[in-house]
Protein backbone atom coordinates (compact mmCIF):
# COMPACT_ATOMS: atom_id res chain seq x y z
CA UNK A 1 0.00 0.00 0.00
CA UNK A 2 1.22 3.45 -1.12
CA UNK A 3 2.02 6.25 2.20
CA UNK A 4 -0.65 8.83 2.54
CA UNK A 5 1.49 11.71 0.98
CA UNK A 6 1.35 10.08 -2.42
CA UNK A 7 -1.99 11.61 -3.37
CA UNK A 8 -4.37 14.34 -1.98
CA UNK A 9 -7.67 15.63 -3.12
CA UNK A 10 -8.88 18.93 -3.92
CA UNK A 11 -12.25 20.32 -5.18
CA UNK A 12 -12.66 21.81 -8.68
CA UNK A 13 -15.53 22.88 -10.10
CA UNK A 14 -18.15 21.06 -8.23
CA UNK A 15 -16.37 18.15 -8.04
CA UNK A 16 -13.07 16.50 -7.35
CA UNK A 17 -9.36 15.93 -8.79
CA UNK A 18 -7.19 13.51 -7.83
CA UNK A 19 -3.18 14.50 -7.47
CA UNK A 20 -1.45 11.22 -6.85
CA UNK A 21 2.46 10.45 -7.71
CA UNK A 22 3.19 7.79 -10.20
CA UNK A 23 6.77 7.01 -11.19
CA UNK A 24 8.74 9.74 -9.53
CA UNK A 25 5.69 12.06 -11.32
CA UNK A 26 3.02 14.14 -9.93
CA UNK A 27 -0.42 12.93 -12.32
CA UNK A 28 -3.91 14.70 -11.52
CA UNK A 29 -7.08 12.61 -12.46
CA UNK A 30 -10.90 13.82 -12.14
CA UNK A 31 -13.06 12.11 -9.63
CA UNK A 32 -16.02 10.15 -11.17
CA UNK A 33 -18.98 12.66 -10.57
CA UNK A 34 -20.78 10.01 -9.18
CA UNK A 35 -18.09 10.54 -6.18
CA UNK A 36 -19.98 13.28 -4.19
CA UNK A 37 -18.58 13.59 -0.96
CA UNK A 38 -15.30 14.09 0.61
CA UNK A 39 -15.34 10.34 2.12
CA UNK A 40 -16.18 9.00 -1.42
CA UNK A 41 -13.97 10.78 -3.13
CA UNK A 42 -11.27 9.63 -0.40
CA UNK A 43 -12.23 5.63 -0.93
CA UNK A 44 -12.09 5.89 -5.14
CA UNK A 45 -8.50 8.18 -4.30
CA UNK A 46 -7.35 4.74 -2.42
CA UNK A 47 -8.73 2.07 -4.66
CA UNK A 48 -7.28 4.15 -7.44
CA UNK A 49 -4.20 4.49 -5.99
CA UNK A 50 -3.51 1.38 -4.72
CA UNK A 51 -4.73 -0.64 -7.91
CA UNK A 52 -1.21 1.57 -9.61
CA UNK A 53 1.40 -0.22 -6.67
CA UNK A 54 -0.83 -3.80 -7.54
CA UNK A 55 -0.37 -3.67 -11.28
CA UNK A 56 3.06 -3.07 -10.78
CA UNK A 57 4.22 -5.31 -8.50
CA UNK A 58 1.46 -8.28 -7.73
CA UNK A 59 -0.63 -7.98 -10.45
CA UNK A 60 -4.21 -10.11 -9.82
CA UNK A 61 -3.98 -12.81 -12.48
CA UNK A 62 -1.71 -13.53 -15.26
CA UNK A 63 0.02 -10.63 -17.52
CA UNK A 64 -1.48 -9.46 -20.60
CA UNK A 65 0.12 -11.67 -22.61
CA UNK A 66 -3.26 -12.97 -23.72
CA UNK A 67 -4.90 -10.79 -26.29
CA UNK A 68 -8.55 -11.48 -25.27
CA UNK A 69 -10.24 -8.21 -23.91
CA UNK A 70 -10.11 -6.75 -20.50
CA UNK A 71 -13.42 -5.25 -18.69
CA UNK A 72 -11.15 -1.93 -18.94
CA UNK A 73 -11.80 -2.48 -22.29
CA UNK A 74 -15.43 -3.44 -22.82
CA UNK A 75 -16.45 -0.66 -20.21
CA UNK A 76 -17.72 1.95 -23.46
CA UNK A 77 -19.57 -1.49 -24.86
CA UNK A 78 -20.79 -2.45 -21.36
CA UNK A 79 -22.19 1.11 -20.36
CA UNK A 80 -24.53 1.31 -23.86
CA UNK A 81 -25.76 -2.45 -23.47
CA UNK A 82 -26.62 -1.28 -19.70
CA UNK A 83 -28.72 1.57 -20.73
CA UNK A 84 -30.47 -0.55 -23.22
CA UNK A 85 -32.01 -2.92 -20.81
CA UNK A 86 -35.46 -2.83 -20.30
CA UNK A 87 -35.38 -5.47 -17.74
CA UNK A 88 -33.38 -3.38 -15.22
CA UNK A 89 -35.16 -0.23 -13.80
CA UNK A 90 -33.54 3.11 -14.14
CA UNK A 91 -32.65 2.73 -10.62
CA UNK A 92 -30.78 -0.17 -11.16
CA UNK A 93 -28.89 0.90 -14.06
CA UNK A 94 -27.67 4.09 -12.20
CA UNK A 95 -26.30 1.96 -8.70
CA UNK A 96 -24.84 -0.43 -11.76
CA UNK A 97 -22.87 2.54 -13.45
CA UNK A 98 -21.78 4.41 -10.07
CA UNK A 99 -20.08 1.16 -9.03
CA UNK A 100 -19.05 0.09 -11.98
CA UNK A 101 -16.95 3.47 -12.67
CA UNK A 102 -15.82 4.00 -9.06
CA UNK A 103 -14.92 0.40 -7.86
CA UNK A 104 -14.45 -1.78 -10.48
CA UNK A 105 -12.97 0.27 -13.57
CA UNK A 106 -10.05 1.03 -11.19
CA UNK A 107 -9.10 -2.57 -9.68
CA UNK A 108 -6.79 -4.59 -10.70
CA UNK A 109 -9.41 -7.21 -12.31
CA UNK A 110 -10.43 -4.90 -14.52
CA UNK A 111 -6.81 -5.25 -15.95
CA UNK A 112 -6.94 -9.20 -16.58
CA UNK A 113 -7.76 -10.50 -19.57
CA UNK A 114 -11.49 -11.91 -19.21
CA UNK A 115 -10.44 -15.65 -21.07
CA UNK A 116 -7.64 -15.44 -17.75
CA UNK A 117 -10.39 -14.55 -14.93
CA UNK A 118 -11.10 -17.67 -12.49
CA UNK A 119 -12.49 -18.45 -8.98
CA UNK A 120 -9.56 -17.98 -7.60
CA UNK A 121 -8.77 -14.11 -9.27
CA UNK A 122 -12.41 -13.18 -8.15
CA UNK A 123 -12.32 -14.54 -4.83
CA UNK A 124 -9.04 -12.03 -4.17
CA UNK A 125 -11.13 -9.64 -5.47
CA UNK A 126 -13.76 -10.17 -2.85
CA UNK A 127 -11.38 -10.01 -0.13
CA UNK A 128 -9.96 -7.07 -1.07
CA UNK A 129 -12.94 -5.04 -1.11
CA UNK A 130 -14.38 -6.61 1.96
CA UNK A 131 -12.35 -4.29 4.14
CA UNK A 132 -12.91 -0.57 2.35
CA UNK A 133 -16.85 -0.88 1.81
CA UNK A 134 -20.17 -1.46 3.23
CA UNK A 135 -21.80 -5.00 3.02
CA UNK A 136 -24.85 -3.65 1.07
CA UNK A 137 -21.94 -1.97 -1.27
CA UNK A 138 -19.88 -4.49 -1.90
CA UNK A 139 -22.82 -6.85 -2.85
CA UNK A 140 -23.99 -4.03 -5.27
CA UNK A 141 -20.39 -3.70 -6.41
CA UNK A 142 -20.21 -7.49 -7.13
CA UNK A 143 -23.76 -7.72 -8.81
CA UNK A 144 -22.52 -4.87 -11.07
CA UNK A 145 -19.46 -6.89 -12.45
CA UNK A 146 -20.99 -10.14 -12.13
CA UNK A 147 -23.80 -8.50 -14.59
CA UNK A 148 -21.16 -7.29 -17.00
CA UNK A 149 -19.47 -10.93 -17.52
CA UNK A 150 -22.76 -12.16 -17.53
CA UNK A 151 -23.65 -9.93 -20.67
CA UNK A 152 -20.08 -11.00 -22.20
CA UNK A 153 -20.81 -14.55 -22.31
CA UNK A 154 -24.44 -13.72 -23.35
CA UNK A 155 -23.17 -11.40 -26.76
CA UNK A 156 -19.66 -13.99 -27.02
CA UNK A 157 -17.58 -11.38 -26.85
CA UNK A 158 -14.47 -13.54 -25.62
CA UNK A 159 -14.77 -17.26 -27.13
CA UNK A 160 -14.24 -19.59 -24.79
CA UNK A 161 -14.97 -18.00 -22.03
CA UNK A 162 -18.46 -19.49 -20.69
CA UNK A 163 -19.02 -19.87 -17.14
CA UNK A 164 -18.74 -16.63 -15.16
CA UNK A 165 -16.71 -17.43 -11.98
CA UNK A 166 -18.25 -14.44 -9.93
CA UNK A 167 -21.48 -16.40 -9.55
CA UNK A 168 -19.00 -19.45 -7.75
CA UNK A 169 -20.50 -20.55 -4.62
CA UNK A 170 -17.30 -20.16 -2.84
CA UNK A 171 -17.51 -16.29 -4.19
CA UNK A 172 -20.77 -15.66 -2.93
CA UNK A 173 -19.93 -17.11 0.03
CA UNK A 174 -17.16 -15.04 0.53
CA UNK A 175 -18.87 -11.73 0.87
CA UNK A 176 -20.07 -10.61 4.54
CA UNK A 177 -23.82 -10.54 5.13
CA UNK A 178 -25.46 -7.14 5.02
CA UNK A 179 -27.15 -6.68 8.46
CA UNK A 180 -30.25 -5.97 8.16
CA UNK A 181 -33.20 -3.71 9.83
CA UNK A 182 -35.99 -5.32 8.55
CA UNK A 183 -36.90 -6.62 11.78
CA UNK A 184 -36.25 -3.34 13.34
CA UNK A 185 -39.06 -0.48 14.91
CA UNK A 186 -37.81 1.89 12.21
CA UNK A 187 -40.84 4.43 12.65
CA UNK A 188 -42.20 7.44 14.27
CA UNK A 189 -44.62 7.35 16.50
CA UNK A 190 -48.22 9.38 15.96
CA UNK A 191 -46.84 12.00 18.75
CA UNK A 192 -43.78 12.34 17.08
CA UNK A 193 -44.93 12.78 13.38
CA UNK A 194 -47.30 15.02 14.25
CA UNK A 195 -45.00 17.01 16.41
CA UNK A 196 -42.76 17.34 12.92
CA UNK A 197 -45.93 18.37 11.03
CA UNK A 198 -46.56 21.10 13.60
CA UNK A 199 -43.84 22.82 13.78
CA UNK A 200 -43.11 26.50 12.76
CA UNK A 201 -39.50 25.69 12.18
CA UNK A 202 -39.91 23.29 9.30
CA UNK A 203 -41.09 24.71 5.80
CA UNK A 204 -44.44 24.10 5.01
CA UNK A 205 -44.02 22.41 2.05
CA UNK A 206 -41.94 19.70 3.59
CA UNK A 207 -44.41 19.70 6.81
CA UNK A 208 -47.29 18.63 3.89
CA UNK A 209 -44.79 16.28 2.27
CA UNK A 210 -44.01 14.11 5.64
CA UNK A 211 -48.29 14.83 6.21
CA UNK A 212 -48.79 13.28 2.66
CA UNK A 213 -45.94 9.97 3.19
CA UNK A 214 -46.24 9.39 7.01
CA UNK A 215 -50.73 8.72 6.01
CA UNK A 216 -50.47 7.51 2.52
CA UNK A 217 -47.48 5.11 2.95
CA UNK A 218 -46.44 6.45 -0.43
CA UNK A 219 -43.00 6.02 -1.58
CA UNK A 220 -40.54 8.73 -2.20
CA UNK A 221 -40.11 8.77 -6.28
CA UNK A 222 -44.28 8.31 -6.29
CA UNK A 223 -44.59 11.43 -3.84
CA UNK A 224 -42.48 13.08 -6.42
CA UNK A 225 -44.37 11.79 -9.23
CA UNK A 226 -47.82 12.83 -8.18
CA UNK A 227 -49.80 15.37 -9.83
CA UNK A 228 -52.71 17.71 -8.22
CA UNK A 229 -55.44 15.78 -10.93
CA UNK A 230 -54.56 12.41 -8.58
CA UNK A 231 -56.10 13.98 -5.64
CA UNK A 232 -59.75 13.25 -5.35
CA UNK A 233 -60.50 15.53 -2.29
CA UNK A 234 -64.37 15.69 -3.58
CA UNK A 235 -65.56 12.31 -3.92
CA UNK A 236 -68.57 11.18 -2.00
CA UNK A 237 -67.47 8.14 -1.78
CA UNK A 238 -64.27 8.24 -0.47
CA UNK A 239 -61.76 11.10 -0.66
CA UNK A 240 -58.45 9.13 -2.05
CA UNK A 241 -55.32 9.54 -4.10
CA UNK A 242 -54.24 7.91 -7.51
CA UNK A 243 -50.22 6.26 -7.44
CA UNK A 244 -49.99 6.15 -11.43
CA UNK A 245 -46.68 7.24 -11.89
CA UNK A 246 -42.62 7.84 -10.04
CA UNK A 247 -40.31 10.41 -10.85
CA UNK A 248 -36.94 9.95 -11.14
CA UNK A 249 -33.68 12.05 -11.45
CA UNK A 250 -30.87 9.96 -10.43
CA UNK A 251 -28.12 9.49 -12.84
CA UNK A 252 -29.76 12.26 -15.31
CA UNK A 253 -27.88 14.92 -16.94
CA UNK A 254 -30.42 18.38 -16.59
CA UNK A 255 -33.29 16.94 -14.77
CA UNK A 256 -35.18 13.87 -13.97
CA UNK A 257 -38.23 12.44 -15.58
CA UNK A 258 -41.80 10.76 -14.97
CA UNK A 259 -41.26 6.72 -14.97
CA UNK A 260 -43.61 3.88 -15.03
CA UNK A 261 -44.18 2.89 -11.11
CA UNK A 262 -41.92 -0.33 -9.78
CA UNK A 263 -44.51 -3.07 -10.43
CA UNK A 264 -47.57 -3.61 -11.32
CA UNK A 265 -48.92 -3.98 -7.85
CA UNK A 266 -47.74 -0.26 -7.18
CA UNK A 267 -50.59 1.57 -8.97
CA UNK A 268 -53.32 1.80 -6.32
CA UNK A 269 -55.94 4.02 -4.73
CA UNK A 270 -55.22 5.05 -1.69
CA UNK A 271 -57.89 6.60 0.82
CA UNK A 272 -57.12 10.14 2.60
CA UNK A 273 -56.70 9.96 6.60
CA UNK A 274 -59.38 13.09 7.81
CA UNK A 275 -56.27 14.70 8.91
CA UNK A 276 -54.50 14.63 6.06
CA UNK A 277 -57.64 15.26 3.92
CA UNK A 278 -57.57 19.18 6.04
CA UNK A 279 -53.55 19.54 5.04
CA UNK A 280 -54.24 18.96 1.61
CA UNK A 281 -57.26 21.45 0.96
CA UNK A 282 -54.78 23.61 2.74
CA UNK A 283 -52.35 23.36 0.52
CA UNK A 284 -53.95 22.94 -2.75
CA UNK A 285 -56.56 25.80 -2.08
CA UNK A 286 -53.44 28.36 -0.37
CA UNK A 287 -50.26 26.34 0.16
CA UNK A 288 -48.86 25.62 -3.38
CA UNK A 289 -49.34 28.91 -4.53
CA UNK A 290 -47.64 30.80 -1.60
CA UNK A 291 -44.78 28.17 -2.27
CA UNK A 292 -44.43 28.84 -6.22
CA UNK A 293 -45.88 32.14 -6.39
CA UNK A 294 -48.22 30.59 -9.24
CA UNK A 295 -51.46 29.06 -9.24
CA UNK A 296 -51.53 25.08 -9.49
CA UNK A 297 -53.12 23.44 -12.27
CA UNK A 298 -54.63 19.64 -12.60
CA UNK A 299 -50.89 18.95 -14.59
CA UNK A 300 -48.79 20.83 -11.71
CA UNK A 301 -46.62 18.50 -9.74
CA UNK A 302 -48.42 17.84 -5.91
CA UNK A 303 -45.03 18.34 -4.14
CA UNK A 304 -43.30 20.94 -6.62
CA UNK A 305 -39.91 22.68 -6.12
CA UNK A 306 -40.09 26.55 -6.06
CA UNK A 307 -40.55 26.99 -9.61
CA UNK A 308 -43.52 24.64 -9.44
CA UNK A 309 -41.83 22.04 -11.36
CA UNK A 310 -41.26 18.32 -10.61
CA UNK A 311 -38.21 17.34 -8.45
CA UNK A 312 -36.68 14.67 -6.16
CA UNK A 313 -35.27 16.41 -3.41
CA UNK A 314 -32.86 15.38 -0.57
CA UNK A 315 -35.42 13.73 1.10
CA UNK A 316 -33.86 11.54 4.24
CA UNK A 317 -30.95 14.88 4.09
CA UNK A 318 -34.27 17.44 4.88
CA UNK A 319 -36.42 14.82 6.77
CA UNK A 320 -32.83 14.92 9.33
CA UNK A 321 -32.44 18.89 9.66
CA UNK A 322 -36.17 19.14 10.22
CA UNK A 323 -36.57 16.34 12.51
CA UNK A 324 -33.51 18.34 14.33
CA UNK A 325 -35.89 21.69 14.13
CA UNK A 326 -38.63 20.17 15.98
CA UNK A 327 -36.15 18.90 18.32
CA UNK A 328 -36.37 15.44 17.56
CA UNK A 329 -34.13 12.69 17.28
CA UNK A 330 -32.54 12.16 13.72
CA UNK A 331 -31.40 8.70 14.46
CA UNK A 332 -32.44 5.32 16.08
CA UNK A 333 -30.75 2.97 18.31
CA UNK A 334 -30.19 -1.09 16.70
CA UNK A 335 -29.40 -3.52 19.28
CA UNK A 336 -26.55 -5.47 18.41
CA UNK A 337 -25.67 -8.90 18.93
CA UNK A 338 -22.99 -8.31 21.57
CA UNK A 339 -26.20 -6.15 23.51
CA UNK A 340 -24.50 -2.89 22.91
CA UNK A 341 -26.78 -0.53 20.49
CA UNK A 342 -25.43 1.19 17.31
CA UNK A 343 -27.41 4.67 16.47
CA UNK A 344 -28.66 4.83 12.71
CA UNK A 345 -30.09 7.79 10.65
CA UNK A 346 -33.24 7.91 9.73
CA UNK A 347 -34.32 8.10 6.26
CA UNK A 348 -37.61 9.14 4.19
CA UNK A 349 -38.70 5.40 4.52
CA UNK A 350 -39.02 5.78 7.93
CA UNK A 351 -42.53 7.55 7.02
CA UNK A 352 -43.83 4.57 4.95
CA UNK A 353 -42.55 1.94 7.81
CA UNK A 354 -44.73 4.30 9.88
CA UNK A 355 -47.86 4.24 8.06
CA UNK A 356 -48.08 0.57 8.03
CA UNK A 357 -46.87 0.38 11.76
CA UNK A 358 -49.81 2.72 12.85
CA UNK A 359 -51.85 0.11 10.73
CA UNK A 360 -51.01 -2.63 12.19
CA UNK A 361 -51.64 -1.06 15.77
CA UNK A 362 -55.02 -0.80 14.96
CA UNK A 363 -55.56 -3.72 14.01
CA UNK A 364 -55.48 -3.73 10.07
CA UNK A 365 -55.01 -7.31 8.32
CA UNK A 366 -51.66 -7.78 6.63
CA UNK A 367 -53.23 -8.33 3.05
CA UNK A 368 -54.95 -4.96 3.29
CA UNK A 369 -51.77 -3.00 4.44
CA UNK A 370 -49.61 -4.69 1.35
CA UNK A 371 -52.59 -3.20 -0.53
CA UNK A 372 -51.79 0.41 0.59
CA UNK A 373 -48.45 0.02 0.35
CA UNK A 374 -48.01 -1.62 -3.35
CA UNK A 375 -46.70 -4.69 -2.49
CA UNK A 376 -46.84 -7.90 -4.45
CA UNK A 377 -50.84 -9.02 -3.76
CA UNK A 378 -51.20 -12.69 -2.48
CA UNK A 379 -54.03 -13.05 -4.55
CA UNK A 380 -55.86 -12.05 -7.61
CA UNK A 381 -58.93 -10.92 -5.41
CA UNK A 382 -56.41 -8.80 -3.00
CA UNK A 383 -54.68 -7.34 -6.09
CA UNK A 384 -57.89 -5.03 -6.70
CA UNK A 385 -58.83 -4.74 -3.33
CA UNK A 386 -58.19 -0.79 -2.83
CA UNK A 387 -60.53 -0.09 -6.08
CA UNK A 388 -63.24 -2.06 -5.06
CA UNK A 389 -63.18 -1.21 -1.19
CA UNK A 390 -62.04 2.21 -0.91
CA UNK A 391 -64.75 3.51 1.61
CA UNK A 392 -64.05 0.39 3.50
CA UNK A 393 -60.28 1.21 3.60
CA UNK A 394 -61.06 4.28 4.33
CA UNK A 395 -62.67 3.41 7.86
CA UNK A 396 -59.74 1.18 8.77
CA UNK A 397 -57.14 4.43 7.54
CA UNK A 398 -59.00 6.10 10.02
CA UNK A 399 -58.27 4.67 12.76
CA UNK A 400 -55.08 5.79 12.69
CA UNK A 401 -55.30 8.03 16.40
CA UNK A 402 -53.51 10.80 14.27
CA UNK A 403 -56.62 12.70 13.41
CA UNK A 404 -57.97 12.24 16.84
CA UNK A 405 -54.50 13.83 18.38
CA UNK A 406 -54.58 16.58 15.85
CA UNK A 407 -56.82 19.59 16.39
CA UNK A 408 -59.71 20.93 14.06
CA UNK A 409 -58.94 22.33 10.25
CA UNK A 410 -58.68 25.92 11.09
CA UNK A 411 -56.12 25.89 13.38
CA UNK A 412 -54.42 23.30 10.95
CA UNK A 413 -54.78 25.79 8.37
CA UNK A 414 -53.47 28.71 10.67
CA UNK A 415 -50.76 26.48 11.74
CA UNK A 416 -49.17 25.15 8.39
CA UNK A 417 -49.22 28.66 7.26
CA UNK A 418 -47.37 30.05 10.16
CA UNK A 419 -43.73 29.23 8.67
CA UNK A 420 -44.31 31.48 5.61
CA UNK A 421 -46.97 34.33 6.79
CA UNK A 422 -44.70 35.06 10.03
CA UNK A 423 -48.63 35.16 11.52
CA UNK A 424 -49.24 34.16 15.47
CA UNK A 425 -51.33 31.17 14.90
CA UNK A 426 -53.52 29.90 17.50
CA UNK A 427 -51.02 28.11 19.88
CA UNK A 428 -53.33 27.81 22.88
CA UNK A 429 -55.55 25.05 21.30
CA UNK A 430 -52.29 22.64 20.05
CA UNK A 431 -50.09 23.55 23.19
CA UNK A 432 -53.57 22.00 25.13
CA UNK A 433 -54.15 18.83 22.78
CA UNK A 434 -50.16 18.10 23.07
CA UNK A 435 -50.24 18.45 26.49
CA UNK A 436 -53.59 15.77 26.80
CA UNK A 437 -53.02 13.56 24.17
CA UNK A 438 -48.88 13.67 23.35
CA UNK A 439 -47.68 13.25 26.49
CA UNK A 440 -44.73 15.64 24.81
CA UNK A 441 -43.69 18.85 26.31
CA UNK A 442 -46.58 21.72 25.68
CA UNK A 443 -43.33 23.46 23.77
CA UNK A 444 -43.01 20.73 21.38
CA UNK A 445 -45.83 22.10 19.22
CA UNK A 446 -45.48 25.80 20.03
CA UNK A 447 -46.51 27.24 15.84
CA UNK A 448 -45.41 30.91 16.76
CA UNK A 449 -43.44 32.41 14.22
Amino acid sequence: MRPKNTWTLFPRDGGWILKYLDAGKWRQKRVPKECVKRVDAELYARTFVQSLGAQKSEPIGQPANDTSPTMKALDDWWTRLLESRPNLRESTKDIYKSCWSVQVLVHPLASVPIAQLDVPVCRRFVRELTPKVAPFYLRTIVNAATTMLDDVIAEKKVPGFVVNPLRDKSVRNLMPKAQTLAGEAIFFTQAQALRLIMSSDVPEPRRVRYAFAALTGERDGEIAGAKIRDLYLDDPNQPHAKVVRQYTDKGLKGGGQLTELKSESSARSIPLHPFLLHVLRHWVEVGWERWTGKKPQPDSPLFPNANGEHWRPKSARFLREDLRAAKLPDQFMVEQANGTKKPFPYTFHALRRSFATWLEEADVQRPVINALLGHEADSTADKHYTARQLPRLGALVARIRLGAMAPDEPTIKNALGAHQAGCAPRTHELLAFSERETGLEPATLSLGS
